[in-house]
């Protein structure tokens, strides 16, 4: 309900007349639905929707992620242990449709795979590309890359080579250059391999420990702000 506005003075020399009145109301009409309009084009943050995808990495880190996110966005989590990009293809596509389907908006994304892909040595595998086109229906994805060299060493898991990762992040970002909705961050890499190994993942050098979980919803939500603005 709206305030009620004092009536104007009748004396004086600044007093408004009878004709002056009427112009005077129509600018501050014109004023307030424009200011609707905008309240209504541009939605708060706590309404955009975050969809995450990833493999065990992801699945193990949900509650965190959760923890950092929530705040400000719908969060939903799509995360299968032991999955290529080749296996999340579908299930990433279908995710979207059912959205679409809905009404949700596609708002923002986040991809966190690859991991497997490497170790079961199908780097070069047609699922990448394909989940990047899906990663373009967004308005803005953000596609982490791995860790080459946890804490500034090769990973302890033998298949998981700095000459792999790198190759595969190389990909990452050759295959993204023809996605404009997609941008490829640095960020979880940054912190794994700038943090002592142990600090932040089990003894393979590749699953997250608790702090790990921690730091790599940490770095989605930085990689959001940075990338998607917010």
């Amino acid at each position: 309900m709206a305030t009620p506005v004092d009536p104007a003075p009748t004396h004086g020399p600044g007093a408004p007349t009878a004709r002056g009145a009427g112009p005077l109301l129509a600018v501050v009409v014109v004023v307030v639905v424009v200011l609707g309009a905008l309240v209504v084009w541009r939605r708060p943050k706590a309404a955009e929707e975050v969809v995450v995808i990833g493999d065990s990495v992801t699945y193990a880190s949900s509650p965190a992620i959760h923890e950092r996110l929530d705040g400000r966005a719908t969060v939903q989590i799509k995360s299968m242990p032991g999955y290529r990009t080749s296996d999340l293809v579908d299930l990433f596509r279908v995710l979207i449709d059912e959205r679409v389907a809905s009404g949700r908006p596609l708002d923002r994304a986040v991809v966190l795979a690859g991991y497997n892909d490497i170790t079961r040595e199908d780097a070069r595998s047609a699922g990448l590309p394909k989940m990047m086109a899906q990663a373009d229906r967004f308005d803005c994805a953000v596609w982490l890359t791995l860790p080459a060299r946890p804490g500034g060493e090769p990973s302890a898991t033998p298949d998981l080579t700095p000459k792999a990762v790198d190759a595969w992040n190389a990909r990452v970002r050759e295959v993204a250059a023809d996605h404009p909705h997609v941008h490829v961050s640095d960020e979880w890499a940054r912190v794994v391999e700038e943090t002592p190994a142990a600090d932040l993942l089990q003894a393979d050098g590749l699953h997250p420990v608790r702090a790990g979980h921690l730091a790599l919803a940490e770095a989605m939500g930085r990689a959001l702000t940075a990338e998607c603005g917010g």
